[in-house]
């Protein structure tokens, strides 16, 4: 598949965009978005850490057992063998 990316200033509520030959006849998806450079980007991700994410997943009855989860995984898989 092939992509063209391109970040252009907006002047006016009209663009032209000139597409390469291999795009004549046939049907294209155009997506508009509002680009955000970098530094926006980063404040975002700084702001949710993985942790924050998937905390409310989190449950306090299971914690408990994380250290030995591994061991007994491979007991129950391997206890019969």
């Amino acid at each position: 598949m092939q992509a063209i990316r391109e970040i252009i200033e907006v002047k006016s509520n009209k663009f032209t965009f000139d597409l390469p030959n291999d795009f004549i006849s046939k049907k294209v998806e155009i997506i508009i978005l509002p680009y955000e450079t970098k530094v926006q980007k980063k404040e975002k991700s700084e702001s949710k850490t993985s942790v924050g994410i998937f905390k409310k997943y989190a449950n306090p009855a299971l914690q408990k057992l994380e250290k030995s989860a591994w061991k007994n995984s491979l007991i129950d898989k391997y206890e019969n063998h």
